[in-house]
């Protein structure tokens, strides 16, 4: 089992993350998932369940940066849960349309580089649940950063603002 749920983890972060194949949600993702990516703003998807949550999380990310790729250099499983480490990268060429265009961030032609690490539940062959974390800074959170020219993040129980 362990070896599965690794194989369903790495083509959920290659084939669908990297490559963009968003068709393969369906077969890799059970109907009760539940995400949690604190920087999409998920107010809408915290009533949902199932693909639509990845497929929104996706499309956030891949509209304001169409040449996303992750290069997956860590998966590790022990049952259930698998741990993944990656960097995403790509470049800010157009806008990012969060949550169907709740949030529009301006494009900037820079470059965007972060180290993502998720934890996956995965059973039956399907992820039922995705935590996502970012270091230093999520590539929404640097996208903002650079349309505004300040950003505030959350840091344990402090808020720190931050500005060019």
């Amino acid at each position: 089992m362990t070896g599965d749920s690794r194989a369903v983890v790495s083509k959920l972060l290659t084939d669908v993350w990297s490559n963009g194949n968003a068709e393969l949600l369906e077969d890799l993702i059970d109907p009760g998932y539940r995400s949690h990516i604190d920087e999409t703003n998920p107010v809408r998807t915290s009533h949902w369940t199932g693909p639509i949550i990845p497929r929104t999380e996706i499309a956030a990310y891949r509209s304001g940066i169409p040449n996303l790729s992750l290069d997956v250099t860590t998966v590790l499983a022990d049952a259930d849960t698998v741990v993944a480490i990656w960097t995403m990268s790509g470049d800010n060429t157009a806008e990012a349309s969060v949550e169907d265009g709740d949030e529009v961030i301006p494009a900037s032609g820079r470059p965007i580089e972060t180290t993502g690490v998720g934890t996956f539940i995965v059973k039956d062959g399907k992820v039922t649940e995705a935590a996502y974390r970012w270091y230093p800074l999520g590539p929404l959170t640097q996208l903002r950063f650079f349309a505004t020219g300040a950003v505030e993040i959350q840091l344990s129980d402090e808020r720190v603002s931050l500005r060019r």
